[in-house]
């Protein structure tokens, strides 16, 4: 055989095996259409912890960017479907921080705003001042004055949750969505799922440290069955009700973490309960209203295996929100 010959038989098989490779089962964006926050390869990723196919394919119910910025436009599109996945990203705040200012009254013995005696006391490093904007957290010690103070989010952040069960409120409150459900963080970092922890108290081992402090002390609550209490709750006050009480473990979202997704006509999607009025992900403010992102939050979870919240959306005040909210094709 020529040399030209073996040249051209070489470059045929070459473009044989270029043509014959296989090829993703992702083309991009067809998962999560022209989604502006979800990769390919999230989008798979997503459908993989979904239990779904990893070529199905989604459609956008909401979309921040060309939508009202509104819980009820939210509700109006959305409502109707389930599953859904609800992706976020932030922008980071610093307009939102406030200004160290002198203690308003006095300072303690250890030098914080208020505390410790009602004499005078010289304000010092490192909490001798309260800063002026504590995004509705209360007074936040700060130093030095005149400086701003308050958390800082760096922003870029992209996360959200997945819903099994319809964002349509019941008439009354009650949990909704299933142990299915689940929070992620996308990046920056690598892709992490937070399922539910599910976690009950029928087992003294299943206890949190601070549940077993709790009985201890507390004449109520006992090693071996704290979650129960007689029937009309006298013994744990706050028993039959959705508040931690003296037993801390006292209701069923406590016990058996059945609040996976919160839903409130005035609410953006919202998941997780800690049974102190606290939750795990909430898209938008828990006073109902305003845009996405506006007083949200990702916290450590206490239904969900989440993380603290400055490593998969970066704490609070999270800037302008994009948001997007997408159910199956």
């Amino acid at each position: 055989m020529s040399k030209a010959s073996l040249q051209l038989l070489t470059l045929s098989v070459l473009l044989i095996v270029t043509n014959s490779a296989p090829t993703s089962p992702l083309s991009a964006g067809s998962a999560f259409p022209k989604s502006r926050l979800i990769t390919p390869a999230h989008g798979a990723q997503l459908n993989g912890w979904a239990n779904q196919a990893v070529d199905q394919k989604w459609e956008l119910c909401y979309n921040s960017q060309t939508m009202n910025k509104t819980t009820a436009e939210f509700h109006k599109r959305c409502d109707e479907f389930k599953p859904t996945m609800t992706v976020a990203r932030n922008s980071g705040n610093a307009a939102g921080r406030g200004v160290c200012n002198a203690c308003d009254d006095y300072c303690g013995p250890d030098g914080e705003c208020g505390t410790g005696s009602s004499s005078p006391f010289n304000c010092t490093a490192p909490s001798g001042g309260q800063c002026s904007n504590s995004q509705g957290k209360g007074i936040e010690s700060c130093w030095p004055i005149g400086q701003p103070c308050g958390e800082l989010n760096p922003g870029n952040f992209t996360f959200g949750g997945f819903a099994d069960a319809t964002w349509e409120a019941n008439k009354e409150d009650g949990p909704k969505g299933s142990a299915a459900t689940f929070l992620f963080g996308l990046g920056p970092g690598k892709p992490e799922r937070y399922g539910p922890t599910a976690a009950t108290c029928a087992n003294p081992n299943d206890k949190t440290k601070f549940q077993l402090l709790e009985c201890d002390w507390n004449p109520h609550c006992n090693s071996t069955n704290m979650c129960h209490g007689a029937p009309d709750g006298q013994d744990c006050p706050n028993l039959r009700k959705n508040d931690c009480s003296c037993c801390q473990c006292s209701n069923i979202n406590d016990c058996e973490k059945t609040f996976h997704q919160v839903v409130r006509t005035d609410l953006w999607p919202t998941w997780g309960y800690d049974g102190m009025g606290g939750h795990d992900l909430a898209m938008g403010s828990l006073d109902g209203g305003g845009p996405p992102g506006h007083l949200a939050f990702c916290r450590e979870g206490a239904t969900y295996a989440s993380p603290e919240g400055a490593t998969w959306c970066g704490g609070e005040d999270w800037g302008e929100t994009d948001l997007e909210i997408w159910r199956l094709a």
